[in-house]
């Protein structure tokens, strides 16, 4: 196995602490190199670690090319102005004992090389890849997919180093991707080839992982004070990835997943489009989930204010809110996320009721969501989606303090709202009103102000008289002059909705009186 200077000066300068790693000002690349020599010809010592006893000049070092040169003693001038690499230890040590011990390195990283290459052609197993760290490093490493679950982690370090409740977990704490996701540059460093250190939440360094070049997880461990140990855990990281991306290319999942979830969901979020969907064979899948017949379900969509990356968010969501709460299927569909929830099977697995859940959820997550009617025909899916949509949109408008919006209260102002789609609500509302408006402001009265109190008080003349400090007497005088100036027919119960609703559609959108 080839080495560069970053892995091997960790491990020495473990056991000489007063060594030091020095890169030539005008070193062209960091070179590879394979097990150590003691000094020869230029041909025999290129690309190999060469061990350099006191007696060999510096001047004759320089002049060699394309090794890393392990220097023992003092140089004398300063090796920064060459152009090679040294590994530089105190002059008490002997040669021979150097030597050896860089074999050992060697031979320790040889055979990390065999259990990697075991793991990826013969374990078929990421747990092995990870595993297999466990004696060259003193952090735990973690692997986590595009959707933030962990795929491995060290478990023993994470033990021992008291990281185990963390890693311990299926997928980061939501709390902790909404930090993530919200942040303006997050997505771009999905992108970016070469291990990057991040403080996000906490102070890592990360390699991320590819498939045909589309980002889809990554290593982390934790970015040390130390930057010897850094250089050493990036290239630890640089070379467990290459392993990892050679066993996804080999398994083409970091889950085995069962298809016929992957099926259920497509065939749900067709209905939600509006596909046409072979209902029969979409509940013999569903029983099979342990749906029963005459299950009442309802559809949730969730939505998120504090993130740009609705796309990663979503699938976080789906797999969190499945491994959570019994009887869900998340539905990602564009940058929509849909819960659907069979209340029925819920509530026989769990005592508390799924509003309950929900609200302490959206809370912890920063998050909304609109709920649809419950229904027990899973076709009905489209119209569980709109209900969905209209529960958000009016819910946030009329009350932005809430965690969730049920369809049916705000059911009646959705039709407010559609009653003047493509109209001013003055010219939809009803015509006796503009006409009472007008007649009060030429004469002064106060007609219109009568007729909306007495629809206020369910048509309760004692109540209206009290609340307008008239006798009752005067308000049927007044009602019986409004509707020989306007022709209303007040027992009809037509006309009586249609002029409950204008002085509504007037309070919605704050309509004034003509002038």
């Amino acid at each position: 196995m080839q080495l560069n200077g970053d892995l091997l000066f960790y491990w020495i300068s473990r056991k000489y602490p007063a060594s030091k790693h020095i890169f030539g000002a005008h070193l062209a690349r960091p070179c590879q190199v394979s097990r150590p020599m003691f000094w020869g010809t230029p041909d025999a010592m290129r690309g190999h670690f060469v061990v350099l006893g006191p007696d060999i000049k510096r001047q004759i070092v320089h002049q060699q090319r394309d090794a890393v040169f392990l220097c023992i003693g003092d140089y004398g001038e300063k090796l920064e102005a060459g152009k090679n690499e040294y590994i530089v230890v105190p002059s008490s040590v002997s040669t021979e004992q150097v030597f050896n011990y860089v074999l050992e390195i060697f031979d320790m990283f040889e055979k990390w090389e065999e259990q990697l290459s075991q793991s990826v052609n013969t374990f078929l197993s990421y747990n092995a890849i990870i595993r297999s760290c466990d004696q060259l490093v003193q952090d735990p490493l973690g692997l986590t997919d595009s959707q933030f679950r962990y795929v491995s982690y060290s478990k023993r370090l994470a033990h021992e180093t008291g990281f185990e409740e963390k890693y311990g977990t299926t997928v980061l704490p939501l709390d902790t991707i909404n930090i993530l996701t919200s942040l303006p540059n997050y997505k771009q460093m999905d992108e970016i080839p070469d291990v990057y250190n991040y403080v996000g939440v906490e102070n890592m360094l990360h390699k991320n992982i590819f498939y045909n070049g589309r980002y889809i997880g990554k290593l982390s461990i934790l970015n040390k004070t130390d930057p010897a140990q850094n250089a050493y855990y990036s290239q630890i990281l640089l070379i467990l990835s290459e392993y990892i991306e050679r066993l996804y290319a080999k398994l083409g999942t970091f889950w085995h997943r069962k298809s016929s979830d992957t099926k259920i969901k497509m065939m749900l979020c067709n209905l939600i489009c509006g596909t046409a969907t072979d209902t029969k064979f979409l509940y013999e899948k569903a029983g099979r989930l342990g749906h029963k017949s005459g299950d009442q379900y309802r559809l949730v969509q969730l939505k998120s204010h504090f993130s740009a990356n609705h796309d990663k968010l979503n699938s976080v969501l789906a797999t969190h809110i499945e491994d959570m709460w019994p009887g869900c299927l998340g539905l990602v569909l564009d940058e929509q996320f849909y819960i659907l929830v069979n209340l029925s099977e819920f509530l026989r697995r769990t005592d508390t009721p799924f509003k309950e859940k929900l609200a302490l959820f959206l809370r912890e997550s920063l998050l909304v969501a609109g709920l649809s009617r419950s229904f027990t025909d899973l076709s009905r899916l489209q119209t569980a989606s709109k209900q969905t949509l209209v529960a958000l949109e009016m819910g946030e408008q009329a009350d932005p303090s809430y965690w969730y919006f049920n369809f049916d209260d705000y059911a009646f102002q959705y039709l407010l709202h559609k009653g003047c789609q493509g109209f001013r609500p003055e010219q939809v509302i009803a015509a006796e009103i503009l006409q009472l408006l007008e007649y009060d402001r030429q004469n002064d009265t106060d007609l219109n102000h009568t007729l909306k109190t007495y629809f206020q008080h369910s048509y309760n003349a004692v109540a209206t008289a009290k609340e307008l400090f008239i006798a009752r007497s005067t308000l049927l005088n007044r009602l019986d002059r409004i509707e020989k100036l306007t022709g209303l027919d007040l027992k009809s119960y037509e006309k009586r909705v249609y002029l409950e609703l204008s002085y509504m559609l007037m309070e919605e959108f704050l309509v004034k009186k003509p002038s």
